[in-house]
């Protein structure tokens, strides 16, 4: 099946003069957007500065997000590797005391995991190529971080067919993840894997027990499947002693479940997940969020998607250095930026004792 995609052309890096400090953080900015000469997408067609009412496109260095701005308004159009290309419009989110809540993404913010599930695509690129009659790759280099996590399964399995698989089929290579990643689940279980996995992150257990001395309501979302996510919670929230998580947490979302046979997808947020805003929704949404009060509530995560997810959101977004919104040139996104999450902690208690 032949995958539609948006097609453009790149000409210069933007310069911070030329953004509205309203909607990015200029302070923050370094390169991470490039000007557009033309963005071609399915459906809408050809866009270019100077028509239809565009002042500038620009795309972010992972081209996870395409921005049309036109005057004092931007409109960001979700590009990806599965050819679904929605747009929404990207309001101004600055913090505002009090907090009500926090949303907090899971894998690499709160659960340092990442080298877990990249092991696991790697193995599954590996067990594919043996089966195309190619040989085995060492590992993956740190420029490829953006593009094998940090975003949906289909898609970092579809960058991998693209340099890794050729001949394979999104469908066989996510079946054979889903049997790896349950297959490298049970022996983590069993003691038999030497990987660090699923260690809480510094300085966690004292973020979250200051937004609950103070009253926040605090909500867990992934984009990661049940399966994958619930035990990564589970025995993180264990080795905190902070007891189930089910207790603990005012809303824990997960993508749900996968139906194997065709590769189709049990429930939507494994489909519709980052950096699409709709996961943050149904998780704020238990928390008490409306978008009157949009800028009481803040999110917290170290990938471009979630960047994008709470940004497209309304709200205010603190990303955490180590994941991939530096590389991928969504710093400029961030309402803030912090080293580590005791960092969070006191860019919070700060709205906080206002």
């Amino acid at each position: 099946m032949m995958v539609s995609k948006i097609e453009f052309k790149t000409a210069g890096v933007v310069d911070a003069t030329e953004l509205d400090p309203a909607l990015f953080n200029v302070g923050l900015y370094g390169d991470d957007l490039s000007h557009l000469e033309w963005c071609k997408i399915p459906g809408r067609g050809t866009l270019k500065a100077g028509e239809q009412g565009v002042t500038m496109l620009a795309v972010n260095k992972a081209h996870e997000f395409i921005f049309v701005f036109r005057g004092s308004s931007v409109e960001v159009i979700l590009n990806n590797k599965v050819g679904l290309f929605p747009s929404f419009a990207m309001l101004p989110a600055r913090i505002e005391a009090p907090i009500k809540g926090v949303l907090l993404d899971l894998d690499g913010t709160c659960v340092k995991s990442e080298a877990f599930w990249i092991a696991v695509i790697l193995e599954t690129v590996n067990r594919m190529r043996n089966r195309l009659g190619m040989p085995p790759v060492a590992a993956f280099d740190r420029s490829e971080l953006p593009h094998i996590s940090g975003r949906t399964v289909p898609e970092h399995l579809l960058y991998c067919i693209q340099h890794y698989c050729p001949r394979a089929a999104l469908g066989e290579l996510q079946d054979l993840y889903t049997d790896i990643a349950e297959e490298y689940m049970q022996k983590l279980n069993a003691g038999e894997l030497d990987i660090d996995a699923f260690e809480p992150a510094e300085g966690l257990k004292e973020l979250l027990l200051m937004l609950k001395e103070n009253g926040v309501k605090i909500g867990i979302v992934t984009s990661g499947l049940y399966y994958k996510a619930w035990p990564e919670l589970k025995q993180a929230m264990d080795k905190l002693g902070l007891g189930e998580p089910t207790e603990f947490f005012d809303a824990v979302l997960t993508s749900g479940t996968l139906a194997k046979k065709g590769g189709a997808c049990g429930t939507m947020g494994n489909a519709i997940a980052k950096p699409w805003p709709n996961i943050y929704f149904e998780a704020a949404q238990v928390i008490g969020f409306t978008m009157d009060e949009r800028e009481h509530y803040v999110g917290v995560g170290d990938s471009g998607s979630d960047a994008g997810s709470l940004r497209l959101m309304g709200t205010p977004f603190i990303g955490v250095a180590h994941g991939n919104i530096e590389q991928g040139g969504t710093k400029c996104m961030c309402t803030d930026f912090a080293g580590s999450l005791a960092e969070v902690k006191e860019l919070l208690e700060k709205q906080l004792k206002n």
